[in-house]
């Protein structure tokens, strides 16, 4: 399973999303929206407007939401 996780520096659901990641057992790559990629970039492989960050693709599968991962990986389990 490849994890991409687009973030900010200051995102307070990004650490949460980070820690459940990490809980989980799961290794991801993090992306730093502004400095590692741009919003642009998102928004093409998502085909949709992006306004907030954590932003998630597993496997390229678009996932929007840490809550939205958070049931994708109890599923997976």
């Amino acid at each position: 399973m490849v994890v991409e996780m687009y973030s900010t520096k200051t995102c307070p659901q990004c650490v949460i999303a980070e820690n459940i990641l990490k809980s989980k057992g799961v290794d991801y790559v993090k992306y730093i929206v502004g400095e590692d990629r741009d919003k642009s970039e998102i928004e093409e492989r998502c085909d949709c407007t992006v306004r907030s960050v954590p932003q998630f693709f597993v496997d390229d599968q678009y996932i929007p939401t840490v809550n939205a991962l958070n049931e994708f990986l109890a599923k997976e389990a």
